[in-house]
């Protein structure tokens, strides 16, 4: 019988401690895997935005706050699914430098 399980398995998780600057700057290394969920945690004390291309802000994470996106249910086309593609980078910057806490990125990825 064919073996069909796939596995979910998770990135290296990276961390950016406080202070984090208002310019932005990159969240850890680019991923190493295409990401089906992602999950970034802001621990500190300001609102951080996000961007994958470190000049566009494409989301806003509130301080003491999170984002998840949970990719794995839904289909880009015909047979395929959506997912971050490895390598990208993800850039954070605050609204106002941060005096505490940290943002982590987690990510979930399928293996075998």
């Amino acid at each position: 019988m064919l073996n069909t399980t796939i596995k979910a398995k998770f990135i290296d998780a990276r961390v950016v401690l406080s202070p984090i600057p208002a310019a932005f700057t990159p969240l850890g290394t680019p991923v190493d895997q295409p990401l089906r969920i992602l999950k970034i945690s802001n621990t500190t004390d300001q609102n951080i935005s996000l961007s994958t291309d470190g000049v566009t802000i494409h989301d806003y994470i509130p301080a003491n706050g999170f984002v998840l996106y949970d990719l794995g249910t839904n289909r880009a086309s015909m047979g395929s699914t959506l997912q971050f593609p490895a390598l990208t980078q993800f850039y954070i910057a605050a609204d106002v430098i941060t005096t505490s806490g940290l943002v982590i990125l987690t990510g979930i990825y399928s293996g075998v």
